[in-house]
């Protein structure tokens, strides 16, 4: 198990490479396929969850994700353009945990849901410069004001006080 795990690692680290990269992109690129792929099992645990509580909208959200993540990866492996992969990867982690936010009926329905939507910020930090950066920093707060305006007119999914629970857990502990 242990030599598959390294052997799939090995061949996501390789994702996009080539010959003419400079000396930091390759190290760039590996982090953001990792990155990026290593979400992929959460996703699918996050849909099958939402299904098991029969929240709909919540659904399809994070497996969209998880086809989207597997083309572009594929398209990237293709193209090797690291910025247009960075950047489609980072908007989709930035925009998808406030839409299921969105779909559950707001902050609290939701357990904080939205609070996976930072780290494109952190992501940001690692692969991309100080400016754009601050425009994914920007990004997350006015996704946050905007939430908090929609909250009181979003319908709320009608879900178990202990899945509420547990999900708040994961989500921000």
């Amino acid at each position: 198990m242990f030599v598959y795990s390294k052997q799939l690692l090995d061949l996501a680290g390789n994702v996009g490479l080539d010959v003419r990269d400079d000396d930091e992109t390759p190290l760039q690129k590996r982090v953001a396929v990792v990155l990026f792929g290593g979400t992929l099992p959460l996703t699918i645990v996050w849909s099958t969850t939402y299904l098991a509580v029969a929240a709909p909208r919540a659904v399809a959200i994070p497996a969209f994700y998880s086809l989207f993540t597997s083309v572009n990866t594929l398209i990237f492996a293709r193209t090797r353009n690291l910025e247009l992969f960075r950047s489609t990867q980072l908007f989709l982690v930035l925009m998808l945990p406030w839409l299921v936010m969105i779909g559950l009926g707001g902050f609290r329905q939701s357990s904080a849901v939205v609070m996976w939507a930072a780290p494109p910020a952190l992501g940001a930090l690692l692969l991309d410069d100080l400016r754009h950066t601050l425009v994914w920093i920007a990004g997350f707060i006015a996704l946050l004001i905007t939430g908090a305006i929609l909250e009181p007119y979003l319908s709320q999914a009608i879900l178990p006080e202990t899945f509420i629970r547990l999900f708040f857990l994961l989500n921000i502990g």
